[in-house]
């Protein structure tokens, strides 16, 4: 396994594909190694490097400020760990990335709530994806929300009272969260923009047949209105990722 993030020769002289595999080798290496020594893993491999480079080439299109990079962490930070935050029996949907800006006032607000899907197929295996990931953004801003309010972290209800095994590890993370806004000097609550896209990202070259685009055009809602669709493509095409991935599995 190589240790440095040498780029593929296949990616040539694309300055900002460089810098997007330069972001994510660490995440990429880390894949490969662990589904390595699980049989049957490649697809599952696939779909987490793309995942991974497709979020990294997100976050260098956005050109954060450091609260907004901050601020996103805390989100991506509860969405991870959404089953313990909020409370529930089984994991629920979640985003691959969140998109973080600031109104006029200085407030972080959503823009943007992302899915990386490696291909058509995968979206559909779960066709109310969607709204549920909107609906378990809405229940993490409304937690991380009463934090910022300074409501105490053990006064926050899980929505499941019948899931209390998690409940010293909810805290613990609850307490953690609570740090890093503070941390973070944030006081106003995050709020979802007027505007606020759902958007999925597939690999560069892959078609949008007509079932793919009729399930994306189902409405999603979020208290009471319509959220944006938007279906767009990474620059990096299946093949890219075939190639990055054997080239950095392979043995010196």
């Amino acid at each position: 396994m190589e240790t440095n993030p040498e780029i593929p020769q296949h990616i040539g002289d694309n300055l900002t594909k460089q810098q997007i595999l330069e972001n994510s080798y660490p995440d990429i290496v880390n894949r490969i190694i662990k589904n390595s020594k699980i049989f049957g893993s490649e697809i599952n491999t696939f779909g987490m490097v793309f995942e991974d480079i497709a979020v990294q080439e997100r976050i260098l299109t956005r050109h954060e400020t450091e609260m907004q990079t901050g601020g996103r962490h805390i989100i991506e930070k509860s969405f991870r760990n959404a089953k313990k935050i909020i409370g529930l029996l089984h994991p629920p949907s979640t985003p691959d990335f969140v998109s973080v800006i600031f109104d006029p006032n200085g407030q972080l607000i959503i823009d943007e709530v992302v899915d990386m899907k490696s291909s058509y197929k995968a979206m559909q295996k779960k066709e109310g994806q969607p709204q549920n990931t909107i609906n378990v953004m809405a229940d993490i801003v409304d937690i991380i929300n009463q934090i910022i309010e300074r409501k105490d972290v053990e006064e926050i209800e899980p929505r499941d009272p019948s899931a209390p095994k998690f409940h010293e590890e909810r805290i613990k993370l609850l307490k953690e969260i609570k740090n890093e806004i503070v941390e973070l000097s944030i006081t106003s609550k995050i709020e979802f923009s007027d505007n606020l896209k759902y958007v999925v990202v597939l690999p560069d070259g892959e078609e949008k047949p007509s079932k793919f685009q009729e399930q994306i055009a189902k409405d999603i809602t979020l208290d009471g209105r319509t959220v944006k669709k938007e279906i767009v493509h990474s620059q990096f095409s299946k093949r890219d990722i075939h190639k990055i991935i054997d080239h950095y599995a392979e043995t010196p």
